[in-house]
């Protein structure tokens, strides 16, 4: 009976540590015009491609950013049934090497995030100042300049608690939390994914959760910022089904999931194709030509 009992203490002890099982929900797309893909017409002036990076919303207006160098601009967009469209667009006015990968608003301010050099910027919505926000990264050990294209790739702003969340995407992956209020840099969630084995690209808070788009495994990492629970939002089966791909790319291997916005009832994932054209399968889902394009999921 003592050996029973030993052994049954010990497998509860170990079930905590090696019978942990993630839990995954498979989003579903929205019934219906689930696709918004960008009116190419929008860009007949310019010769340059339009990859899209960063999303936010504000005020029931939707904003993206664009990862070229040439494109300095936020963007106010509209959308119709089947495609979004340019609205207007604000000048970004910075000088140097440039390569905007996120974007957040919080009390009528961009947050915007330059990979080229990891550094944020703050700018009125009303485009009319751009403020380089100085984070001590020194001071908490990090020497940015050694990540290159494996740098902050997603951004979010809790802005009831003044908190900063930066995601640097790969190569090791890492969650940086940053109080606003003095500055401090943490990584509280370190130990909850494998750094060597994600790709992050965006990143959403809400309502006490963090919302971690994982590009190559086609899922959302949902995190409890308070109970450092986790759970996993996926959506392979639009994406990636039977190893299928919904533009062409010549490095299959990379996922384009690159943008992530969250509204009352909806998920949006926007996609960065490179200029590649749709698939075959993804002409099927209702893609054309190769404009990048938003899917719609509807919340679970």
């Amino acid at each position: 009976m003592k050996k029973y009992t030993l052994f049954i203490l010990l497998l509860a002890f170990c079930l905590p540590l090696f019978g942990q099982t993630e839990t995954t929900t498979k989003l579903e797309l929205i019934p219906n015009n689930f696709i918004k893909q960008l009116n190419i017409n929008d860009l007949k002036n310019s010769n340059n491609r339009f990859d899209l990076s960063g999303v936010a919303v504000y005020n029931s207006k939707i904003y993206v950013l664009a990862d070229k160098s040439w494109n300095r601009y936020v963007y106010q967009i509209d959308t119709t049934a089947t495609e979004f469209v340019i609205q207007n667009k604000q000048s970004i006015n910075i000088v140097g090497r440039v390569d905007f990968e996120a974007l957040d608003i919080c009390s009528g301010t961009f947050y915007i995030a330059n990979e080229s050099n990891s550094t944020i910027y703050k700018m009125n919505i009303k485009g009319k100042e751009l403020v380089k926000w100085d984070i001590q990264w020194k001071e908490f050990g990090i020497e940015v300049s050694k990540w290159r294209n494996r740098g902050i790739e997603g951004i979010a702003v809790d802005c009831k608690n003044s908190v900063l969340y930066l995601v640097k995407e790969r190569g090791p992956a890492r969650i940086f939390q940053i109080d606003l209020k003095n500055n401090q840099i943490s990584e509280p969630f370190a130990n909850l994914f494998d750094a060597n084995g994600v790709d992050f690209s965006d990143v959403k808070f809400e309502n006490g959760y963090l919302y971690l788009l994982h590009r190559r495994a086609c899922r959302l990492l949902k995190i409890n910022v308070n109970t450092k629970s986790t759970e996993y939002l996926s959506f392979k089966a639009v994406f990636h089904p039977q190893e299928q791909r919904l533009y062409k790319n010549d490095n299959p291997q990379y996922g384009l999931a690159e943008s992530l916005l969250l509204t009352k009832d909806q998920i949006w994932i926007g996609i960065d194709n490179n200029g590649e054209e749709a698939s075959e399968y993804g002409k099927k889902v209702g893609l054309k030509g190769n404009a990048p394009a938003f899917f719609i999921f509807k919340r679970p």
